[in-house]
């Protein structure tokens, strides 16, 4: 029986079996290689492409934000300055004045007393308002300086103190010789204007603390 002829392969030559395709075999065609590597830096490029246009469109974004953000600051801010024109224009707005409160200050016990404080002064007497002109002049007439306190508790009355000298007790033999001479001022006092002595009840009172 004759023999066959050999079926045709569709195979390419380097895929047949054989010398040829054993060859062939080892390594694919080099323009399917170079094909393949075509392809793979086409794919590369592309995705390349695509990132760069995708960066490319949210930079743009981002500017146009910045730039809507600053045209609406900038609309606001001339909306503020222009509100502020008015004020600006008119008469100065005199700030309000705050009340400065001062630490209240302790009054004087008496102006222009020349009394001195830790020492006992004589209360001569206690008399009306109506009549103490009258009696420090009395006193005045006799060498004896003289200053006249309100009674807190009677505002028709004054205390007058005798001045001209501050006595440490009233066991002083220098206040006895006062009290003695006042006294007796006093009995002239009652003389003229008939009545009692208004220095009996005189009594020594320390001034001050």
């Amino acid at each position: 029986m004759p023999d066959k002829p050999p079926r045709k392969s569709n195979l390419p030559d380097w895929a047949r079996p054989g010398p040829q395709g054993r060859e062939a075999s080892a390594a694919p065609p080099w323009s399917m290689v170079v094909n393949r590597s075509q392809a793979l830096a086409g794919g590369a490029a592309l995705a390349l492409l695509l990132a760069i246009a995708f960066a490319a469109g949210r930079l743009a974004a981002q500017k146009s934000t910045t730039r809507e953000l600053t045209a609406k600051h900038k609309a606001e801010i001339d909306g503020i300055l222009k509100n502020m024109a008015p004020l600006q224009a008119g008469p100065a707005v005199e700030a309000p004045r705050v009340p400065v409160t001062e630490a209240p200050q302790p009054a004087p016990q008496n102006a222009g007393d020349p009394r001195r404080p830790g020492l006992n002064y004589p209360r001569l007497c206690q008399v009306p308002v109506a009549e103490a002109e009258k009696m420090v002049a009395f006193l005045a007439a006799k060498g004896q300086r003289t200053v006249r306190v309100p009674v807190a508790k009677a505002p028709h009355l004054v205390s007058i103190y005798a001045t001209n000298q501050g006595f440490k007790s009233s066991g002083e033999i220098e206040y006895e010789k006062f009290r003695a001479e006042v006294l007796s001022f006093g009995d002239k006092w009652a003389k003229q204007n008939k009545g009692a002595n208004p220095f009996r009840s005189m009594f020594l009172e320390k001034y001050g603390k």
